[in-house]
């Protein structure tokens, strides 16, 4: 008997407190809605990086194969990339062949959607990159910077140096970058 009765009891409790209040309600899908719009924006972000990773990785490779090239002679003539920063237009980078002054394009590629080049700046317009014939080096140093346009401080940088070596490196969260190459010893 006296189970019934409790049996009965909680039987009562529970269908007086089967739903869901309106304050429960609207707590939970606050909660749902913060974190959806976090996990956006860290996608969002992530595919930036992303973006910027590859467009690097696909400059790495065009640059070795262009070194490749200058060193076999393919043409007869050496080999170089220049990189394009038309200032708000288009970012792009050219394959060529030939002298400086004397060059002939083999083909033109556009950086990913949402990469531009920060060096070349806007008042250079583009840089060569030519490779010398035979030991594939380069006459300076050179420093190609890209960045993400959606200006959240995601900076990536290949590095030229005069033995033709690339390397790469990629900042996330910078502030600022200065190339404090021209310093003098005291």
């Amino acid at each position: 008997m006296l189970g019934a009765r409790f049996f009965s009891h909680s039987l009562r409790s529970w269908k007086k407190s089967a739903g869901f209040t309106l304050t429960e309600l609207v707590v939970v899908m606050a909660l749902t809605v913060i974190i959806a719009l976090v996990a956006f924006l860290n996608l969002s972000n992530y595919r930036r990086v992303q973006n910027l990773k590859l467009t690097i990785e696909e400059l790495i490779t065009v640059i070795r194969d262009v070194k490749k090239r200058s060193i076999t002679q393919e043409n007869g003539l050496p080999w170089g990339v220049k990189f394009v920063n038309n200032a708000g237009s288009e970012y792009k980078y050219e394959v060529f062949w030939g002298d400086i002054d004397s060059q002939e394009i083999e083909k033109s590629y556009v950086l990913r959607g949402g990469v531009k080049f920060s060096n070349p700046s806007g008042s250079e317009l583009w840089y060569d990159a030519a490779f010398s014939a035979i030991n594939g080096t380069l006459p300076e140093n050179k420093i190609i910077s890209l960045i993400s346009s959606a200006r959240d401080n995601i900076v990536g940088d290949l590095v030229l140096n005069t033995l033709g070596l690339v390397v790469s490196r990629l900042e996330i969260g910078s502030f600022g970058f200065w190339e404090l190459d021209d310093i003098e010893k005291t």
